[in-house]
């Protein structure tokens, strides 16, 4: 019988190759498999959102490929938890290492990544955003305010948890900022 997370890593590898590089990352880049019980395989994913998704479009090809490995799975179910951390050993660094090294380091502030001007996180970008059937057209919509200020006035974003919509908001007010730094721009939660 094969260790459970090495099948899920062979699972992994095998619906990698056979969906889109941006299904791979938004579906399944963060499961992981919890244990299998009485031919139940469990699958851990981060969220509702997800769970749902996979258990409704990938649970027929998922346990197909399980099954392919381990003939005693008779079913797949995705559930929510919470990704065990493996602990990481720090190596051993000797003070004259530690010092060396904190004085090439300055450690910003916390609120110094997000300017109080404009409120936007500078990580949310469009080259990071993952672009999907449940997005596309929120992603055009933003497209067009950037191309043409006030087309779409107000932009209203809303969905469910976890599909993109702060990222897509933030992106979209940096993406406005770089093409015309004379806007004013204010990022807030409703």
């Amino acid at each position: 019988m094969q260790d459970i997370h090495n099948l899920w890593e062979t699972v992994l590898a095998e619906i990698e190759l056979s969906v889109s590089k941006a299904n791979f990352t938004t579906w399944f880049k963060n499961t992981y498999a919890v244990k299998e019980e009485d031919g139940v395989f469990f699958v851990g994913v981060p969220n509702e959102f997800i769970k749902d998704w996979l258990a409704t479009k990938f649970s027929r090809e998922v346990l197909k490929s399980i099954r392919n490995h381990q003939e005693s799975v008779r079913s797949v179910e995705f559930i929510i938890a919470k990704k065990p951390v493996k602990p990481v050993v720090a190596p051993q660094n000797t003070l004259e290492q530690e010092k060396k090294q904190s004085e090439g380091l300055q450690e910003l502030p916390l609120d110094h990544m997000v300017p109080k001007k404009n409120n936007l996180n500078p990580k949310y970008t469009f080259e990071t955003f993952i672009i999907g059937p449940f997005n596309e057209i929120a992603y055009s919509a933003s497209q067009a305010v950037i191309k043409k200020p006030g087309s779409f006035n107000p932009l209203f974003i809303y969905g469910s948890t976890g599909i993109g919509k702060t990222h897509l908001i933030q992106a979209t007010g940096n993406a406005l900022i770089e093409k015309f730094p004379g806007l004013n721009i204010y990022y807030t939660s409703s």
